[in-house]
Formats: C-alpha cells, sequence, structure tokens
C-alpha cells in the first residue's frame, strides 16, 4: 500500500539592488508533527478558520555553520523569529501542491544571520521548518520566498 505523504521545498530569489542580479537558492524542508495532524484535521473535519498564515524566519538554526538537525516533534524554530510575515498562498493546477510566498524587502532582517524559517498555522501551531547555512542579508537584498509543499 503506498502512503500519501506531505513534502516540501522552499525557493529563494535574492535580488541584489546594486547590480540587480538575481541568485537562486533551493532546499527542503520537513512538514512536523503538528502539520502532520494539521492535515489529518482538515481532511477530517475542513476547519475553515485554520490555515498556514505566517511565514517565521529565524537565528538558531545552525550550530558553527552547519545546519541543525530537525525533529518531527519541534513545535517552534531553535531561536529568535527575527522576521514573521503573512502568506500569500495560491494552488498549481498542474500538481498536487500549493505555494506559499512573502517578499522580505530590503529594510527587513538585517540584524542578524537568517538560518531557519518555519510555517506557522493561524493558531501558533508549526507546520514545518527548515534549517540553511547562515544568510547574512543586507539592505542591498530583497529576498523572494516560496514555500511549495506538495502530497507524494
Amino acid at each position: 500500500m503506498d502512503v500519501i505523504k506531505p513534502k516540501g521545498f522552499i525557493e529563494a530569489k535574492i535580488r541584489y539592488k546594486n547590480t540587480n542580479k538575481i541568485k537562486i537558492i533551493r532546499f527542503n524542508n520537513q512538514v512536523l508533527n503538528g502539520g502532520k495532524e494539521f492535515l489529518a484535521k482538515q481532511l477530517l473535519e475542513g476547519s475553515p478558520n485554520l490555515h498556514i498564515a505566517y511565514m517565521l524566519f529565524g537565528d538558531g538554526g545552525t550550530i558553527g555553520g552547519q545546519p541543525k538537525e530537525i525533529s518531527p516533534s519541534q513545535d517552534k524554530l531553535n531561536g529568535v523569529t527575527r522576521i514573521k510575515k503573512p502568506v500569500v498562498a495560491q494552488s498549481d493546477s498542474e500538481l498536487p501542491q500549493v505555494i506559499f510566498s512573502v517578499i522580505v524587502e530590503d529594510n527587513e532582517g538585517n540584524d542578524s544571520p537568517l538560518n531557519e524559517m518555519g510555517l506557522e498555522l493561524s493558531d501558533g501551531t508549526l507546520f514545518s521548518l527548515s534549517t540553511f547555512a547562515d544568510l547574512n542579508k543586507t539592505d542591498q537584498m530583497e529576498i523572494s520566498w516560496s514555500w511549495f509543499v506538495c502530497i507524494v
């Protein structure tokens, strides 16, 4: 029997103001137990008041520059939440996936390295989490983040 699992990946398009060049980085994420419980409740009850609402960015995702391991039971970021932005959600008509997007403007998140991010539900439950190498954002960078959640 095949098991249907939620998976995802993240894509960041970094636009540098001084050169207008764009750098694209991609990495995976992990759907946490809280996210799996949310999906099960949605299938069972269809709660319209509970949804993925925010993308969080934090500073506690690395040890010595290396991304930390993620435990499925985690319920918060490892460090301080430096940026919390409402997501724009859209579905993909070609694939069974939803894309959650935010733009981190040039004046946001410049005070510390960003190295973890999460999707947060409207009730504060952490749906998914990713850790990545330190990203030292400056006021010369605007980053468009797209978080893809697929059902495979």
